[in-house]
């Protein structure tokens, strides 16, 4: 009987990693402009706190066999980042920015499949040391007016090529990222702090163009100062930086 019970359990299809609870937070909380909703997720908790556990319970490293392909594992620690960010920020709200807290990125967050992590954790040690996708960093969000829009939606194993593709274009598509102006380049700061992930890519000029942009190539690049100010609902449209402005003026939400 129990050679029988082993062989079932052996042969029972494994169960993927449901993302349902974030997917319907992000489509609640998240307004056009990518900003999140921290007061009314503080105020109707329970699918985020549900997802919150199932999180501590399971992760690709405790439990391979519920993440079958590389897509699945790097939706899930995507997914994890962006909302022990969140959970971060609902701890000390209401707060004006994550460089307000003492060692935010540092500190461990909680815990994903048993084991106790920091944000650094899941972005430096896990997903850029593990996975060459330099993608992930248009959909990783740490909380911030000039990081990437924060997706209205939970990244899955199925959809991650195209996912990540719409974010890195949509993310590169926007003046505040990407500007071109009487022959100066200003970008991103993401893409000088992570330059090195772009390699494989051809470097970071080379990316730019495959998802989009203009054609940077000998051309000296600088880069925008980075508004680390909350990502809360108006906050695009209360920046200093002008495009942030002009963004909160075009909404689209993809």
């Amino acid at each position: 009987m129990r050679v029988l019970a082993a062989l079932l359990a052996l042969a029972a299809p494994c169960v993927a990693f449901d993302h349902a609870d974030w997917d319907a937070v992000l489509r609640v909380r998240v307004n056009d402009l990518g900003e999140f909703d921290y007061s009314g997720l503080a105020q109707d908790r329970m699918r985020f706190d549900r997802y919150l556990k199932r999180l501590a319970a399971t992760s690709p490293d405790s439990d391979p066999a519920a993440f079958a392909t590389d897509e699945e594992k790097i939706a899930y620690w995507i997914n994890a980042y962006n909302a022990l960010t969140v959970e971060g920020v609902l701890r000390a709200y209401p707060v004006r920015s994550v460089r307000k807290l003492d060692k935010f990125f540092k500190q461990p967050a909680c815990e994903l499949g048993g084991r106790t992590v920091s944000l650094d954790d899941v972005e430096h040690e896990i997903l850029r040391k593990r996975f060459s996708e330099p993608r992930i960093h248009f959909a990783l969000v740490c909380a911030s007016v000039s990081c990437p829009r924060l997706a209205p939606f939970a990244f899955t194993g199925a959809k991650l090529d195209d996912q990540l593709d719409r974010r890195a274009r949509l993310f590169v598509s926007e003046r505040r990222n990407v500007l071109v102006d009487s022959g100066a380049v200003t970008i991103s700061k993401i893409f000088d702090w992570f330059s090195g992930d772009f390699k494989s890519s051809g470097g970071v000029p080379a990316f730019i163009t495959a998802h989009g942009g203009p054609n940077l190539a000998g051309k000296r690049l600088r880069y925008r100062s980075y508004d680390w100010s909350l990502n809360r609902p108006g906050s695009r449209a209360l920046s200093q930086d002008e495009e942030e402005q002009a963004l909160a003026n075009q909404p689209s939400r993809p």
